[in-house]
């Protein structure tokens, strides 16, 4: 990767998240979608979408303190309105396991959607250099 490019998602990780109990894809600076029903396009759809609100919401706002799981991480609280998709039915199975999406980025940082089972949805960055202090 050249410091021209822009940085983009190369890979995508669900964790107990909609129909995916674990499921990961790579992705290429293009990619197509394919597949029979109810394989699980329309939900990595809407995980990018969901993604896009969270960013939305990371570039109008400082981070905040997110206690998640007895843990303390900047990140931003996306409101149940401004999200695409319906959070009814993200957890899979029943259990009590939140739901996760990670983006993993070219320049080595990551970004987690997380849907605890409480409800809610919280976007977390992951720098690859550093903490994350402002938007």
């Amino acid at each position: 990767m050249s410091t021209t490019d822009p940085v983009r998602i190369i890979s995508i990780q669900f964790d107990q998240f909609k129909a995916f109990a674990r499921y990961s894809l790579s992705l290429d600076r293009v990619n197509i979608l394919v597949g029979p029903n109810n394989s699980g396009k329309s939900t990595i759809i809407g995980a990018l979408r969901a993604l896009a609100s969270g960013l939305r919401i990371a570039r109008s706002q400082s981070p905040q303190r997110i206690d998640l799981n007895d843990r303390h991480r900047p990140g931003y609280r996306i409101p149940e309105d401004s999200l695409p998709i319906s959070l009814e039915n993200v957890h899979t199975n029943y259990d009590s396991t939140d739901s996760k999406v990670t983006f993993s980025l070219s320049n080595r940082s990551k970004l987690h959607l997380i849907f605890p089972r409480e409800g809610g949805c919280f976007l977390i960055p992951e720098a690859h250099s550093g903490a994350i202090t402002s938007t």
